[in-house]
């Protein structure tokens, strides 16, 4: 990790009892540079105070750059202290016209096949007795989903924010069923995709892709060998993303590691973002060409045709039709950067510029005279 100078990573359901809180986190800060302060790092154990707990709970750790941008927001915790949820608010550049700030979340929704009485489900089963009816759900899984979208809607209301939202969300996304289609509705109601699953924004259609594909060449990301016969696998481990993110290009691409990590049995998943596009900060700057007041000189036929044929010209000899079929299969796989989107516009505005040069009367005069002036006219 250190290698490829990540951003943030998040980490769920690791051993996280109270006690060894702060080993964990330790670990965390060793692993991912520039992250040795504590404002930086937000951890929810299983059950808080409960140090008989070691399961569930769920870190996020924001490093290198971006920790200067999250350490001014207060951490982002599970609001009933279960250890489910866990995140920061990086702070974008203000922009007018689009989102810069970016809620990451780390995510641990509990499984129902633990049998395990101290287990993150049946803890939180006997804790939701506790819950006012209008506030609780059927199950453990439904009030984590409940409680995130919650948190989702309010950071949204007032940092008018996007969102990653990462973690182990023990729904296998290659088993067709109920499960899924929960998984599926709550993406589409928080308007977030899943780049591991492709490009396109339809999520349903991604989900039913996966039912087309063979066991064997469907992506997992938990593996787990009872014994040399048998071997169970799922995908159970998510990265969603708000779909704006996706439609501005800030998603560069997305994997599942080859192995397990750090002696889990979990493989990561890990996304590439374009963080500078996504909240503002690092951008370069460009060329912006000062357009003049605009003239409505182009009233007669000839002009007309004058610029229609220097405009022709000038496209063809630019090269701008295939530049721009470039851009857009560019975008349709997530590889398009701001810089080449903010060059062929600039070179657009400058074509524009040269085919008005051409029948502008006044330049027309200038030119004329400089000639006599030369001896070249009488």
């Amino acid at each position: 990790m250190k290698r490829y100078g990540v951003l943030a990573c998040g980490v769920q359901d690791l051993n996280m009892r109270e006690q060894e809180k702060k080993k964990i986190v330790q670990h965390m800060k060793f692993t991912i540079p520039e992250t040795m302060s504590d404002n930086i790092v937000t951890m929810q154990e299983g059950l808080k105070g409960k140090t008989d707990i070691k399961h569930g709970g769920c870190g996020l750790i924001v490093g290198n750059e971006l920790a200067m941008f999250a350490s001014s927001v207060p951490e982002i915790v599970d609001p009933r202290g279960w250890g489910r949820i866990s995140g920061r608010v990086i702070l974008g550049k203000k922009d007018e016209y689009m989102k810069t700030n970016l809620a990451i979340l780390s995510v641990y929704v509990p499984s129902p096949d633990s049998s395990d009485s101290g287990s993150q489900w049946n803890m939180q089963k006997a804790k939701m007795k506790a819950l006012a009816t209008i506030e609780k759900k059927a199950t453990p899984r439904e009030q984590c989903f409940y409680d995130v979208d919650r948190v989702i809607t309010s950071l949204k209301k007032k940092y008018k924010c996007n969102v990653v939202v990462m973690g182990d969300f023990n729904i296998n996304l290659n088993k067709n069923g109920k499960d899924r289609d929960h998984i599926q509705a709550w993406a589409s109601r928080n308007d977030l995709v899943n780049p591991v699953l492709g490009c396109t924004s339809d999520t349903a259609e991604q989900l039913k892709h996966i039912d087309t594909v063979s066991d064997d060449d469907k992506m997992n990301t938990w593996i787990k060998c009872e014994d040399k016969e048998e071997t169970q696998k799922s995908h159970i481990d998510h990265i969603w993303i708000s779909a704006e993110l996706q439609k501005r290009g800030c998603i560069l691409g997305s994997a599942i590691a080859s192995n397990q990590v750090a002696g889990s049995d979990h493989r990561p998943v890990i996304a590439v973002l374009d963080f500078s596009l996504a909240t503002g900060h690092g951008q370069e700057a460009h060329t912006l060409h000062e357009l003049r007041q605009r003239v409505f000189k182009f009233v007669n036929k000839k002009h007309c045709e004058i610029y229609e044929k220097k405009a022709e010209l000038l496209w063809g000899e630019n090269k701008m039709s295939e530049k721009i079929a470039s851009i857009y299969e560019r975008a349709r796989q997530n590889k398009l950067e701001q810089k080449t989107l903010d060059d062929i516009m600039d070179k657009a505005i400058e074509l524009m510029l040269k085919c008005e040069d051409d029948i502008d009367p006044k330049r027309g005069i200038k030119e004329a005279k400089r000639l006599i002036m030369d001896g070249v006219m009488t």
